[in-house]
């Protein structure tokens, strides 16, 4: 189907658009009218939703569902929101599916029910960031929370700002997981590396913080004075053993040739632990 939208995307719009907008096969419709909000202009958005109300959500199946999900998704953040009569008929659709069973879904309602602006999500939503057990789970909830700006109890604003302060000890904390993805941390265990968050990760936490900062009053600022400190870098463990014992003050010529050696096969564990013990 991947294939078969991007086939779909490189033709002029005009000449699928209007079949796009009756197929009544689900997965096929579903197909053809995420590469219309892909493609189209504004003008296809409000067509897309009244094209997607023949399929209910709940006489799809779960991957149907997210189909449905993702292309009103794609809708909103491409072409903006819809008129308030439409948002309101989403709304009636999709809010009492929130939370649902599945974490895929979840997630993606999530996003879409904030960008439809739903009451009353801050808690459902705070809720499921405390009971995941993955780094890659909680950040799907907290981020997209940190663009709503009313509905908060002091509770959860604590729980979410000091997400990003693990080292800071602040009474109903939310702790950030230890754990990832099985399958992310399949990744590096292939190549004989321990699973970890890339070097863009820690600026990403930091404008993710910066936008949920930008939401709050100046009386909510007073209010959460210590669970805003600066986020505090987490003070490395030294590896487990016996301290190193002094042995001899090296020079680099002390290794001559025997540097040219080290680099045909590296141990980074060792290293790691020689610097951390240095």
């Amino acid at each position: 189907r991947h294939a078969a939208r991007i086939a779909l995307e490189a033709q002029p719009v005009a000449e699928w658009q209007a079949r796009a907008l009756q197929e009544q096969d689900v997965a096929t419709s579903l197909t053809a009218l995420l590469a219309l909000v892909r493609v189209g202009g504004a003008e296809v958005r409000d067509a897309t939703l009244d094209a997607l109300a023949r399929f209910p959500r709940a006489r799809l199946p779960g991957d149907a569902a997210l189909g449905k999900l993702r292309v009103i998704e794609v809708a909103l953040a491409r072409h903006g929101p819809p008129a308030p009569e439409r948002r309101q008929a989403l709304l009636a659709e999709l809010r009492p599916l929130f939370p649902a069973s599945s974490d895929a879904l979840n997630r993606e309602l999530a996003q879409v029910l904030i960008a439809l602006e739903a009451p009353d999500l801050v808690a459902p939503i705070m809720a499921l960031a405390r009971q995941a057990t993955t780094l890659e789970q909680q950040t799907a909830y907290l981020f997209p929370l940190r663009l709503v700006r009313t509905g908060w109890s002091l509770a959860d604003r604590v729980a979410w700002f000091s997400w990003f302060n693990p080292a800071a000890a602040v009474s109903g904390g939310l702790a950030r997981a230890t754990t990832y993805d099985p399958v992310f941390t399949q990744w590096f265990t292939d190549v004989g590396s321990r699973a970890r968050e890339g070097a863009s990760y820690p600026g990403f936490m930091r404008a993710m913080r910066k936008a949920g900062l930008a939401q709050l009053s100046d009386a909510e600022k007073l209010q959460l004075t210590a669970v805003l400190a600066p986020p505090q870098a987490a003070a490395p463990t030294a590896p487990a053993g016996p301290a190193p014992t002094f042995v001899k003050d090296w020079k680099i010529s002390d290794f001559g040739a025997d540097l040219e050696k080290a680099r045909e096969k590296t141990n980074l564990r060792r290293g790691r632990e020689a610097f951390s013990s240095s």
